[in-house]
């Protein structure tokens, strides 16, 4: 064989492998962009389902959108919206507080409501009724023995239900990590909701002491020491609040009524002089003089006889 053929030769093979090259890549190329494209489309389609059967993407969306809903008043979708939420995160703190929060608002609506007085229509006087005359022979019936009342266990609020539900699920975060302030805070507030003011207390200085220039964790620090009759902390802390949050009206009014606390717990009235009172003559004290008692005389001697 010529030179010139075997050159030939050569350049159509090389030609057929390049071809053949770009071929198989174009082929792994287009797998790799159908696998991606079914799995994000299972992917959106799980996401769908979720959305489907939830109504939210994740808890945090849901826990967003049941604030939203207590800020405009709506508290049985705010409770729909925190229920799904902890169904999807049962660990999840914030929605347990969340939820405790507008249980509270509804039972404390029900409870107005039951309040109100309604009027009720006078019953009708029943006409009155011919009575049979009974047989002197007649047995007396026997008494019927009073049945006793039975006591039956008063049902714990929901609010309370989740509001304990949220101290152990904060407990819970801090004990994962225990320099997370987020936690202590809102562990201080569900503590306060219980009426746990000691325990709530030290939490929210904790919360403070971990994250120090964070004014809402200072302001509700002030809030429980407040309701603890502690005014003097309570008006030093929250000057430190309005100093890295000049403009929070919250802080301005609340150091307006720890400054009023304060004054109360130190204003000591003088107390008034109590009159003398007037002294009571003595009354003069008699003295009976009984008279000298006359000693009998002597008898004189009889004089002697001379005989």
């Amino acid at each position: 064989m010529k030179t010139w053929q075997i050159i030939v030769l050569v350049a159509v093979v090389g030609v057929l492998l390049l071809l053949l090259f770009y071929w198989m890549r174009n082929q792994s190329t287009t797998s790799n962009t159908n696998a991606n494209a079914n799995a994000n489309a299972n992917a959106n389609a799980n996401a769908n389902a979720n959305t489907s059967q939830s109504g939210y993407a994740t808890a945090d969306q849901a826990v967003e959108a049941g604030v939203a809903y207590l800020e405009n008043g709506e508290t049985d979708k705010a409770i729909e919206a925190f229920n799904q939420a902890v169904a999807m995160d049962p660990s999840l703190a914030d929605a347990y507080f969340q939820l405790g929060v507008a249980y509270a608002l509804k039972e404390s609506q029900e409870t107005a409501n039951a309040a109100t007085p309604t009027a009720t229509p006078t019953p009708a006087t029943p006409a009155p009724t011919a009575t049979t005359s009974t047989s002197s022979s007649s047995s007396t019936p026997a008494p019927t023995a009073t049945p006793k009342p039975t006591t039956t266990a008063t049902p714990k609020p929901k609010s309370v239900e989740n509001f304990e539900k949220a101290v152990e699920a904060y407990k819970a975060q801090i004990a994962k990590n225990p320099e997370d302030a987020a936690s202590y805070y809102g562990l201080g507030r569900s503590e306060n909701k219980l009426n746990l003011d000691p325990e709530a207390k030290k939490a929210l200085q904790e919360a403070v002491k971990k994250d120090p220039d964070n004014a809402v964790y200072i302001i509700a620090y002030a809030a429980i020491l407040m309701k603890l009759a502690q005014y003097p902390e309570a008006v030093t802390q929250l000057k430190a609040a309005l100093q890295k949050d000049p403009n929070n009206v919250e802080a301005q009014q609340r150091l307006e009524d720890a400054q009023a606390g304060k004054s109360r717990v130190q204003y000591s009235p003088t107390p008034k002089p109590s009159p003398t009172p007037k002294k009571t003559p003595t009354p003069a004290v008699q003295v009976s003089v009984s008279p000298p008692t006359m000693k009998p005389l002597a008898t004189p001697a009889k004089p002697a006889v001379n005989n």
